[in-house]
């Protein structure tokens, strides 16, 4: 793949194309009427002739069966030894996966000042930040677990289904659109909602993101990890609908289309500022009282300063409390640095991980034991906790 691919041209093309086969398909959903047992079919996947409580039209089972069958096909460019090796480094260091996503991913798509207006519209995604989180971090995990890319991977049936989310997100927005609601107007400058351009940057806040957040937290990874991390992010991005051009095929050009692409989106906007509030939020709510303010740190850590001011987070303005806190940062790390040799931010965001995802787990169990379990083999090698394993059992 060669940068001069991605030309202001082909990017301003990308904002005005979608994903054909999974809006057709949505399309085809809708018109028939039939979402309720269309979501039925899909939470079938894995047993495919199973007999279904309520009826699908045949035509619209066809369709729907054809999209699994047809985008459940690795690219051709595909390498299972590269996607091996990045699951065994998620494995290793996927406990962090939570904090990187709600530190660093998140935030830098909602400095994405072209799509999270128009996606705001769709939902009160303030009202339901820990669901969002819950949503997105069992997407991560399905696809980095072991196997979870292979022929009949709960990661690549979690994509098929995300990417078909995304297509009904679309048929909302445009269908509010065309009804005279309120919604931005998707062309020509914002381009068309959950566009190719938008899609791509996504993946990126997974790959190159996550790459750049776990040297700032001071892990210790090989260039060989690093690549194979961008590749299997890459993948997934082809199952999900990403146009192949539009992905990166090494770790420059991840760092290159990411900083080109932000380039283009980044910006200021009330509903990014409002998501952010409420992320940190949540965060900082679930959070034990003398740890409160570790999100807000984390997340200072993970970002740019002048992405954190664009987000409405000024941390030159803190209390007391705030500088208190800063402080007993630095006599922890001093006295850990002599105690051991783990770093205090990698140290910091597996306790903020542990509080996290226990506040996430005691949430609607019944809807989570479906949607969302922890493999056991990655709860194995993140080593949990007791009382946070018992949570995870819990929850199932």
């Amino acid at each position: 793949m060669s940068a001069e691919l991605w030309s202001p041209a082909t990017l301003d093309a990308a904002r005005l194309e979608m994903d054909p086969p999974a809006d057709a398909v949505v399309r085809a959903v809708y018109e028939a009427g039939a979402v309720d047992a269309v979501n039925l079919l899909l939470m079938n996947t894995r047993r495919p002739s199973a007999e279904l409580p309520m009826a699908v039209p045949p035509a619209l089972e066809a369709m729907v069966r054809d999209y699994l069958r047809d985008t459940a096909v690795l690219p051709p460019w595909a390498d299972r030894g590269k996607i091996q090796q990045a699951e065994h480094l998620f494995s290793r260091h996927g406990l962090l996966a939570s904090v990187i996503l709600c530190c660093a991913s998140l935030p830098e798509c909602y400095l994405d000042a072209l799509d999270v207006p128009v996606l705001a519209c769709t939902t009160q995604l303030s009202d339901h930040v820990y669901r969002r989180i819950l949503e997105t971090s069992s997407m991560v995990v399905a696809v980095m677990q072991p196997g979870g890319m292979a022929p009949g991977g709960a990661g690549l049936n979690h994509s098929q289904r995300v990417r078909l989310m995304h297509a009904a997100v679309r048929h909302l927005i445009l269908s509010r659109g065309s009804a005279g609601a309120p919604v931005p107007p998707p062309i020509p400058v914002r381009g068309r909602p959950i566009n190719q351009e938008s899609m791509a940057f996504v993946i990126l806040t997974f790959s190159w993101v996550g790459l750049r957040s776990m040297e700032r937290l001071e892990i210790d990874i090989s260039q060989a990890e690093r690549e194979a991390y961008v590749h299997a992010w890459s993948v997934v991005g082809h199952v999900m609908g990403v146009r192949d051009d539009l992905l990166a095929h090494s770790v420059e050009e991840a760092r290159q289309l990411f900083d080109l692409i932000k380039s283009r989106r980044r910006g200021a906007s009330p509903e990014g500022k409002a998501l952010t509030a409420a992320l940190l939020g949540w965060m900082e709510g679930e959070m034990p009282h003398l740890l409160k303010h570790m999100p807000g740190e984390i997340m200072e850590r993970l970002m740019d300063p002048e992405d954190l001011l664009l987000l409405g987070v000024n941390r030159g303005e803190r209390n007391a409390a705030d500088r208190l806190w800063d402080g007993v940062l630095e006599v922890v790390e001093r006295v850990a640095d002599r105690v051991e040799a783990l770093p205090l931010g990698r140290r910091a965001a597996e306790v903020m991980f542990t509080h996290i995802v226990k506040a996430v787990w005691s949430t609607e169990k019944e809807w989570m034991a479906e949607a969302f379990a922890l493999p056991p083999s990655l709860r194995q090698s993140w080593d949990l906790p007791p009382a946070l394993r018992d949570a995870v059992l819990a929850a199932r």
